[in-house]
């Protein structure tokens, strides 16, 4: 099979999107699939080298890198559009990722034009909560051709069951709706580091217990939820710390005044982002990892954490029942109080980390193995690829 992934941003900055993404292509190509990914150029292609360099058959994989120079790209995808023209051709099927780019709405109308299917994975950018933020600036997109884009794709891939009951529920006609499949490659995570190196990364822990966070610096990723627990574990267990890793996007300045309202300003340690080696040593290392989020859809860092055999202390919004079911940590309401007795049973209890960690490592080998995942997204594609093509001229006007 020809298949044409579409992601306008492949940097690994950029969330689990990206993972995804490419995890996905390198599964496919590993089963013997013809597979190309287009996106933008990319601005840090040594991380990107650093996120697939562990993947099975990405170099089997063409990365097609376009240049996103001026308003008319921007809006209009312009420059682009005959080389996606091309690729759209000579593939199979399209596998759209993320939602509010010109150049996916471009991709659908193409793939529309030239009789192929496509499929969306909007990555929780349609449910109430993510419409709800640029709330005017999202309705006039939607008049704009992402309508149309959504309810004429073959197939909408979403990251949980929650978020699949939300679409079936929503505004948007559509008919075939599926639970989108994720996972971690063992490549990448088989041999882990050696316990006790991430201190080299962030000296103040070393020796030290420490609690981990990895995501984006965003308010919906719940880092004041996690302020608050902290701050409630903290003051029965001196001796652990905090280490938090990822990118700013506007939530840094909150919780550090968080902090330093509870004075753990010397326990709480803000890294930036950390890909590659660095990253899986502080999976290897931590406690646990803490992840309160008010809304997630499929959850990479969760995963990779699972995969290390790292206990999670999650929120429900998180829709990881799979955590519960296995004992591979404690899945809490967005509470501090709740949030804290659950990161101090897992400091204070080193029997329970253990149990946690070896159901942790079972979940990861039993169910979110990406090579399942490669597997039924080949599934996925066929029955798309033997449904009728929906033509639409709504679509193919909303391209131009």
């Amino acid at each position: 099979m020809r298949i044409l992934h579409v992601i306008p941003i492949l940097d690994p900055s950029h969330g689990g999107p990206p993972r995804v993404a490419a995890r996905l292509a390198a599964g496919q190509a590993n089963l013997g699939h013809q597979v190309t990914i287009v996106s933008y150029a990319l601005k840090e292609p040594e991380l990107f080298r650093q996120m697939t360099q562990r993947l099975p058959a990405f170099d089997r994989v063409q990365h097609v890198q376009l240049d996103r120079a001026g308003l008319g790209e921007w809006l209009w995808a312009r420059s682009s559009r005959p080389r996606l023209r091309q690729l759209i051709a000579a593939a199979d099927v399209v596998h759209i990722h993320n939602v509010w780019e010109s150049l996916n709405r471009v991709a659908a109308a193409e793939a529309c034009r030239a009789g192929k299917p496509y499929l969306l994975q909007p990555n929780d950018m349609l449910n109430p909560y993510a419409l709800s933020q640029k709330k005017v600036k999202k309705k006039l997109a939607m008049a704009l051709g992402y309508r149309a884009m959504i309810e004429h794709a073959h197939a909408l891939l979403f990251g949980h069951a929650e978020e699949r009951r939300l679409a079936s529920e929503s505004e948007f006609k559509t008919d075939h709706l599926v639970t989108a499949l994720g996972g971690v490659f063992a490549q990448e995570v088989e041999p882990l580091p050696q316990p006790g190196l991430f201190h080299q990364h962030c000296p103040a822990v070393k020796d030290r217990p420490f609690i981990l966070f990895l995501s984006r610096l965003h308010h919906k990723k719940g880092l004041d939820y996690l302020a608050e627990g902290f701050a409630r574990c903290a003051g029965q267990a001196p001796q652990v710390h905090l280490v938090v890793v990822g990118h700013d996007e506007g939530a840094r300045a909150d919780f550090q005044k968080r902090i330093e309202r509870h004075g753990l300003t010397d326990r709480v340690h803000l890294v930036g982002p950390m890909h590659g080696e660095a990253k899986w040593q502080a999976y290897r290392d931590a406690v646990c990892l803490c992840l309160p989020s008010r809304d997630e859809a499929y959850t990479v860092a969760i995963t990779e954490a699972l995969a290390a055999g790292l206990p999670a202390v999650i929120s429900a919004n998180c829709h990881y029942d799979d955590v519960r079911e296995y004992e591979a940590g404690i899945i809490v309401d967005l509470d501090a109080q709740a949030i804290g007795n659950a990161l101090l049973r897992l400091v204070q209890d080193p029997d329970l980390r253990r149990r946690m960690s070896e159901n942790a490592r079972r979940l990861f080998r039993e169910r979110l193995c990406f090579d399942v995942a490669a597997r039924e997204s080949l599934a996925i594609y066929e029955q798309c690829l033997r449904r009728p093509h929906r033509l639409s001229n709504d679509i193919a006007k909303a391209g131009t």
